[in-house]
């Protein structure tokens, strides 16, 4: 019946419907109508799911497919992975599933997401259905698109966009659901609500004895709803760009939790520990009233949901929400994602150099290149959390190496730390060279840093205003030290050593919050590239400070 199709569609880019049905009695005739029959497919399952509804939904398809084959692995989130896809492009070819073939994801989320990536891969690209079988794939992850598999212990880290040909939902599978996963894809239902749909959310709550007791009318109203407005945020931002985001309240805090807790909360269940902390965050900004706050809290308690957690740092919470955060905004505005990266260049173990990093290393499964001494210093400091085996990469001073088509030059620092470096980067016929946190320069340094189409140069402080500042004196000793920082006026100096007639731009950075300010190091080290003993004015070359909480001006080189 045409009242129990959900139909997404972006103009020129995609179209499906979704079914919400009962049974399976439906699943030819959707076949059908989008022209899916007569074609060689396979099921995709789990050892959980498969000998519940594999047989009967491999009898319905044998009466219009050409031939229907099964691959079944064992159920759980370890097995979402490359290995896995690997053995299934074995089972498609093995029986002969070319680009008019396509596969049926029957189970959870990680079937879902598993499948829609062997799917998106295999042959460049062949179609699949989603027939999702728990409460959180009906309301969420069947629909969208986003697909992807674990490597090593990172979540979704290798994935796609591709979007499925069908959606069909048999609302009686939920009946075989636990009661664990049920209430958690009670969380994605709440959080849809909150973020579009006030009185989807009081719905929801009222009808709290029905939709725990399964009443499959109420559920079904319920998931297409949910579905309606996920289709909805879909259909004008399938990739992510923009409005999507609403989709991922909670996230920021309910991320930082699960990676804390090393993943011993439930996704779901961290989600909602981070939907409650972000209204209450609103609500202490005068964004919800008390009332609203309450309501939110009790709509999550009463279905069972984690309200709070025990046993965290509310620092180390609000540390790897911000760092996260931080990163995130700041790669969006480029159009890039953690995912984009294909390696960090530490120059040193000191905090304001690697806060967060433990964060986005295991987020992202991120390489982590640094000096023996200072990943020896980072691991003893303990502030990383735990850091996934084999993913810091050993460098040596002046041994170049390469991180794709980029060449990489460490050199040594004068710095107080354990064996920190500087980095010139050449890419082709350009170069980039990064010195912050030295104490002095040399010709060793100067050497390492000529002929730069651009770089990165510590201006730290203003002598005069660390001197008369709050500091302890041992404190200004160090930094003015020679294993200490750059003063403004150094750093100029050391520039009028480096500046030519191709220097594209200079961006002066790790400036001292207590001890100087953007205008005055700006001006000081501009005044001495126009006094100093050079052929050049500092209006010759494009110098700014380095912004400190958002991206820069990019600059093309």
């Amino acid at each position: 019946m045409e009242h129990n199709i959900l139909n997404v569609r972006r103009e020129g880019e995609f179209y499906y419907p979704i079914y919400f049905e009962e049974d399976f009695a439906e699943l030819c005739s959707g076949l059908k109508k989008e022209n899916l029959v007569g074609r060689r497919v396979c099921i995709v399952s789990d050892s959980n799911v498969f000998p519940l509804y594999g047989d009967k939904v491999k009898k319905i398809l044998e009466s219009v497919e050409e031939s229907v084959d099964v691959f079944v692995f064992e159920a759980g989130e370890p097995n979402k992975n490359l290995d896995t896809v690997q053995n299934l492009y074995r089972t498609l070819i093995e029986n002969k599933i070319d680009r008019t073939g396509f596969l049926i994801a029957l189970g959870g989320g990680v079937t879902g997401d598993l499948t829609g990536f062997a799917a998106a891969t295999y042959l460049r690209g062949i179609d699949f259905i989603q027939i999702p079988t728990t409460l959180l794939a009906q309301v969420d992850s069947s629909v969208g698109g986003k697909t992807g598999v674990d490597f090593q212990q990172y979540k979704n880290m290798v994935g796609a966009f591709h979007q499925p040909r069908l959606v069909y939902m048999n609302m009686n599978t939920l009946n075989t659901l636990p009661e664990t996963e049920f209430i958690c894809g009670m969380g994605e239902v709440l959080k849809t609500g909150l973020i579009c749909d006030s009185e989807l959310f009081r719905s929801v709550c009222r009808q709290k004895k029905q939709i725990r007791g399964l009443d499959s009318q109420v559920l079904a109203s319920v998931i297409r709803r949910c579905c309606e407005i996920k289709a909805g945020v879909v259909e004008r931002d399938p990739k992510e760009q923009g409005e999507r985001a609403l989709l991922n309240l909670g996230h920021t805090i309910g991320h930082a939790v699960e990676k804390l807790m090393d993943f011993q909360l439930l996704h779901g269940q961290c989600v909602a520990v981070g939907t409650i902390a972000t209204a209450a965050i609103s609500r202490n900004r005068g964004l919800l009233s008390e009332k609203e706050y309450q309501e939110i809290l009790c709509g999550c308690r009463d279905f069972g949901l984690p309200v709070s957690v025990q046993g965290l740092d509310p620092e180390k919470i609000l540390e790897a929400t911000r760092n996260d955060k931080k990163m995130e905004q700041g790669l969006n505005s480029l159009d890039l994602t953690g995912r984009d990266i294909d390696g960090i260049l530490i120059t040193h173990e000191h905090s304001d150099h690697i806060k967060g990093l433990g964060v986005i290393a295991r987020k992202y499964g991120i390489p982590i290149y640094a000096t023996g001494g200072t990943v020896d210093a980072m691991l003893r400091c303990g502030s990383l959390g735990k850091i996934p085996e084999g993913i810091f990469r050993e460098i040596r001073e002046d041994q170049a190496f390469e991180i794709k088509d980029l060449r990489i030059n460490p050199f040594t620092i004068p710095h107080d730390a354990a064996q920190p470096v500087g980095y010139r980067l050449e890419c082709g016929e350009s170069s980039v060279g990064i010195a912050t946190d030295l104490g002095k320069y040399n010709d060793y340094i100067i050497e390492n840093l000529q002929n730069l189409d651009a770089i990165l140069l510590e201006a730290n402080h203003d002598i005069r205003m660390l001197q008369v500042g709050k500091y302890p004196y041992y404190l200004k000793q160090r930094i003015l030290g020679d294993r200490g920082h750059l003063s403004n006026e150094n750093a100029g100096r050391l520039l009028c050593r480096l500046l030519h007639d191709n220097m594209k731009a200079v961006f002066l950075g790790h400036l001292s919050r207590e001890n100087n300010y953007e205008e005055l190091a700006y001006e000081t080290v501009c005044s001495e590239v126009t006094l100093g003993d050079n052929p050049y004015k500092s209006k010759d070359f494009k110098i700014q400070v380095a912004k400190r909480d958002f991206v820069s001006e990019a600059v093309t080189i």
